[in-house]
């Protein structure tokens, strides 16, 4: 319990160095940190249920809430899946492109 009692003696003084304007800056930065690291985990999770889709679209027609939205995103046929897939990956390198940019050097 001595560490929480430093750390919160420690967050206080640092504090005192802000003012109002760089707390409520301080606060966005880390929400916008955090939201970005889960959109990063929920991009990386969706990578192997997109190979395994993509290297055997027929896949998709066995499950039943998978078949509910391959029907309705009207797809007829695998190739219009992988139509969807090489749009995704574009979209995906895109956000990596953009979260690249946006780095400090």
């Amino acid at each position: 319990m001595v560490h929480l009692g430093f750390f919160l003696r420690s967050l206080i003084q640092m504090s005192a160095l802000f003012d109002k304007r760089d707390k409520k800056i301080l606060i966005l930065l880390v929400f916008m940190s955090i939201l970005m690291s889960l959109v990063e985990v929920f991009a990386i999770s969706m990578i192997m249920p997109f190979i395994t889709l993509v290297s055997s679209p027929d896949l998709i027609l066995s499950h039943a809430s998978a078949r509910m939205i391959y029907n309705a995103l009207h797809f007829q046929t695998p190739c219009t899946l992988h139509i969807f897939s090489v749009l995704h990956l574009l979209g995906f390198t895109f956000s990596a492109w953009v979260m690249a940019y946006c780095l400090p050097i």
